[in-house]
C-alpha cells in the first residue's frame, strides 16, 4: 500500500511538472511570436484594443494550467512524504 501511494505521488509530481513546463513553453512561444512580428508601438496600441479578449483568454489559460500543475505537484509531494 505504501509503495502504491509513493508511485501515485511520483506520477502526480511528474504530471505537475509537465503541466508547468507546457505553460512556460506556450508563454515563451507566444512572446517570441509577438516580438518577431516587429510591430511598432502605435500599431500595438490599436491592435491591443481589438485583441484584448484574446490576450486575456490566453493569460487565463496559462494561469489555470500552471495553477493545476502546482496543485498536482503539491499533492504528489504529500503522497511521497506520507508514503
Amino acid at each position: 500500500m505504501v509503495e502504491s501511494e509513493r508511485s501515485v505521488g511520483y506520477a502526480l509530481l511528474g504530471l505537475g511538472v509537465v503541466l508547468i513546463l507546457i505553460g512556460v513553453v506556450l508563454a515563451i512561444l507566444r512572446y517570441l511570436e509577438l516580438t518577431a512580428s516587429g510591430a511598432t508601438l502605435s500599431a500595438d496600441v490599436s491592435l491591443s484594443m481589438s485583441s484584448l479578449v484574446g490576450v486575456l483568454s490566453q493569460v487565463l489559460f496559462l494561469a489555470v494550467v500552471i495553477w493545476a500543475g502546482s496543485i498536482l505537484m503539491s499533492r504528489g509531494a504529500n503522497f511521497i512524504k506520507e508514503g
